[in-house]
């Protein structure tokens, strides 16, 4: 049951459980905060503070609903998932 919640406010807020920022909510869960820094160019920096570890962080645009990793965040990720395999 919980991981079906976990998909579909995936799905409501952040494009899908197959995009960057549902795939982040769905394995690891909710965020503690989000910390935002607008470049001034139109770009977005998000970290998001899931608890212990490193923040995740994402980059978006400012009027674009899709939310990256960055390339580091996508390399921390795909090692917690090495550590902790999808169940």
């Amino acid at each position: 049951m919980e991981h079906t919640v976990c998909a579909t406010i995936a799905d409501l807020y952040y494009g899908g459980v197959f995009g960057d920022a549902g795939e982040v909510w769905v394995r690891f869960g909710g965020y503690k905060n989000i910390h935002i820094i607008d470049d001034g160019g139109g770009r977005l920096t998000e970290f998001w503070n899931c608890g212990s570890g490193p923040d995740i962080t994402f980059v978006r645009r400012v009027l674009s609903e899709r939310t990256d990793l960055t390339p580091e965040a996508r390399a921390y990720v795909d090692d917690l998932g090495k550590i902790f395999p999808p169940q």
